[in-house]
């Protein structure tokens, strides 16, 4: 308790003011959380003194730094998949050594999409209410690579309009139809659906089609033909075109 004033030589309650003798100490805690392809940033609010950080499975984590009030864990951006990081043990610079809350999250870590990662298996340029596929045009896509991949990286191309994908995980060694999202209630199951908001027209052959990430980085590319149908009954409409071969 301090005295700020006496104008009379009598102490009131407005003559007095409270102090701290020392700064606070508030609870040691992580207070935010920066991650970025291959780099995780953990800020706490007091220096760190040392910590125990380890991933599931093991080979994702690098190294960890700890600077300060700051700790960098180093992933390897390299691979792929979900795993799990656990962060335990964190105590502060004090006296007393005071620890923060241990934490885990799972992370799902996407490796750089490659060439011919992704392919085209299947297109529908001719669709009829005739049989049993639906009666509006798609594009199929195979994940030929062992990394789940996010389609909303990607970029379909047709002819020389380039059109965004939405968010859908493309699983590894998987099948994806991209069709236009008027086409939900006429199909039976989602499960393996990723709807475009507009899907481009597909002329009937002799058109271009691409794979491109949003960098400019070709994935595939074909020109299909209605020749492919070998048929000319099927030429006529309600057959799709079909890779026998996605190596």
């Amino acid at each position: 308790i301090v005295q700020q004033k006496s104008t009379s030589g009598q102490l009131t309650i407005d003559n007095i003011c409270f102090e701290y003798a020392e700064k606070p100490i508030y609870p040691f805690e992580l207070q935010t959380v920066e991650q970025t392809v291959g780099k995780i940033q953990l800020h706490y609010n007091y220096a760190v003194a040392r910590a125990e950080i380890y991933t599931q499975p093991a080979e994702f984590l690098q190294s960890f730094i700890i600077d300060s009030s700051a700790i960098s864990v180093n992933l390897d951006s390299t691979l792929c998949g979900e795993f799990s990081i656990h962060i335990n043990k964190v105590s502060d610079t004090s006296a007393v050594s005071r620890f923060a809350v241990d934490t885990a999250w799972n992370i799902l870590q996407f490796a750089p999409i490659a060439a011919h990662n992704v392919v085209f298996s299947e297109i529908m340029v001719a669709p009829s209410d005739e049989y049993a596929l639906p009666n509006y045009e798609y594009v199929e896509l195979y994940n030929r690579s062992n990394c789940i991949v996010q389609l909303s990286d990607l970029e379909l191309i047709v002819g020389t309009n380039v059109h965004s994908l939405s968010e859908y995980l493309l699983q590894p060694q998987s099948y994806v139809y991209i069709i236009s999202n008027k086409a939900a209630s006429s199909i039976s199951s989602t499960e393996n659906v990723c709807f475009m908001q507009s899907f481009p027209a597909l002329p009937n052959a002799g058109q271009t089609l691409a794979l491109q990430t949003k960098s400019g980085l070709l994935i595939t590319s074909l020109t299909y033909s209605d020749d492919w149908y070998a048929s000319a009954f099927k030429k006529r409409g309600g057959w799709s075109i079909e890779k026998i071969d996605t190596d």
